[in-house]
């Protein structure tokens, strides 16, 4: 007969050998994500040189250099080719592309007492068709205006004196040439033209754009405007200047209190949630620019206390969309934040 001692250690190791199978066939449980304001200001040691690297300039502008920025993937490769250079004391020249423009845009601004040109525009069932190609192909991720509204404006501008309604609401008009532009660049076929797609609405349309001075007193429409106006340029590499109007809108939203949680009893729910969504709109956007180019966020996360989801949505599968784009930016922006610089 066993004695009690052996017979306590034979169950204490089947009952080790019973952990060690269940631990073996659960799956590992990933560590949590940690809060963007918890992170450590340097995670992975860079082996870039201080301080900052730079190239002679082949842009024409007035600034003779380059900056490099330290996290941009569009300087990485230049970064990595001076320091391979100087390691193996070869000469360094900056590839092609640092100063070469894919296209040459240009226009000259009309001022506020000229009256804008309404001729050769699309009908309203073609212009409501490029609205619907815009909306199908950048609502899931943007909200850069609010539809109800616009349609409004459209109904007004072609039922009624185009030229009014154009001198009127002069940057909704500018709005509606950039929705064109975008929704023809959308539909058209690979070219081989100098001019990007849509460039001739594109250019019309910032010809028109009031002053900088007085722009921020059209406060929601200013802000949609500047962001679709970055969203057209960044899209045909004009990066810097797309990051300056961005820049702008940001700054406009952040005067209205956009990055707050602004009062639905007072404002009205559907202000606040186009508030909210074109705040998002320029976050989501923000972080994109901000890591193509290697700068820093315009906002940082713990100055934002906008909702991100909306209990009164009339679209909730849309709204579910765009609260994942914004949870993912937010961990670019975690990752931007923890890269060494």
């Amino acid at each position: 007969m066993e004695s009690p001692s052996r017979k306590l250690r034979r169950t204490a190791n089947a009952c080790a050998a019973c952990r060690l199978t269940d631990s073996s066939s659960r799956p590992e449980e990933l560590p949590a994500i940690r809060n963007v304001d918890d992170a450590p200001n340097i995670i992975w040691t860079s082996p870039f040189s201080k301080p900052s690297t730079t190239i002679k300039s082949g842009y024409k502008n007035k600034r003779n250099w380059t900056w490099l920025a330290p996290s941009s993937m569009w300087s990485f490769t230049a970064r990595l080719t001076i320091l391979l250079s100087e390691k193996l004391n070869l000469e360094y020249s900056a590839p092609n592309s640092f100063g070469e423009d894919v296209y040459s845009l240009k226009w000259s601004p009309l001022g506020a007492d000229c009256t804008p040109d309404t001729s050769g525009l699309p009908s309203i069932d073609h212009a409501l068709y490029l609205m619907e190609t815009v909306k199908f192909n950048l609502g899931q991720n943007y909200r850069f205006f609010d539809e109800g509204e616009f349609v409004k404006h459209m109904r007004e501008f072609y039922f009624g004196d185009p030229v009014a309604k154009a001198s009127e609401c002069r940057l909704w008009f500018v709005q509606f040439l950039l929705v064109l532009a975008f929704g023809k660049a959308f539909l058209s076929r690979p070219s081989n033209t100098k001019d990007p797609p849509a460039a001739s609405l594109f250019i019309r349309a910032m010809s028109l754009m009031p002053e900088m001075t007085s722009l921020w007193k059209d406060s929601l429409i200013a802000i949609e405007v500047l962001a679709l106006a970055g969203l057209f340029l960044y899209s045909i590499d004009y990066r810097e200047s797309a990051h300056v109007f961005v820049g702008q809108a940001i700054r406009i939203a952040q005067l209205e209190g956009l990055h707050t949680q602004l009062p639905e009893d007072e404002l009205g729910v559907n202000v606040v949630v186009r508030c909210r969504n074109l705040w998002w709109t320029l976050y989501i956007i923000d972080r994109h620019f901000s890591s193509s180019l290697g700068l820093p966020m315009s906002t940082p996360d713990s100055d934002i206390t906008a909702l991100i989801d909306s209990t009164s949505s009339t679209a909730p599968q849309r709204d579910s969309l765009l609260s994942l784009q914004v949870r993912i930016s937010r961990q670019l922006s975690f990752i931007l934040k923890s890269k060494s610089t």
